[in-house]
């Protein structure tokens, strides 16, 4: 069986999140944030996060992969991460830059 949950994003231009259920895998599609960082956009994901079985990251920018060091830390995420080399790369440069120009 096959579905489709959006967790986030789904009916706004807000993150981007989406869980993909294929039988008994489960695959988390992005793993987005706002730059407000509010904890009650990740409701749907702290429901799911521990179940994961692999996260997928398509874009290096904070709606596509925003949530992911905060749900690894603190919602129980511990699927590995998958995504490109240059998406791994320039995602680290930018969540660096957020953190150190947020302040």
């Amino acid at each position: 069986m096959l579905v489709l949950t959006p967790l986030c994003g789904a009916h706004c231009d807000g993150p981007l999140c989406y869980l993909l259920e294929v039988d008994d895998f489960k695959l988390l599609l992005d793993c987005g944030w706002t730059d407000a960082f509010d904890v009650k956009q990740l409701e749907a994901l702290k429901g799911v996060a521990e179940d994961i079985d692999a996260v997928v990251i398509s874009h290096p920018d904070l709606l596509h992969l925003g949530a992911l060091p905060y749900a690894v830390s603190r919602l129980g995420l511990k699927a590995p991460i998958y995504a490109t080399l240059p998406v791994q790369k320039m995602g680290e440069m930018f969540l660096y830059d957020i953190h150190t120009n947020k302040a």
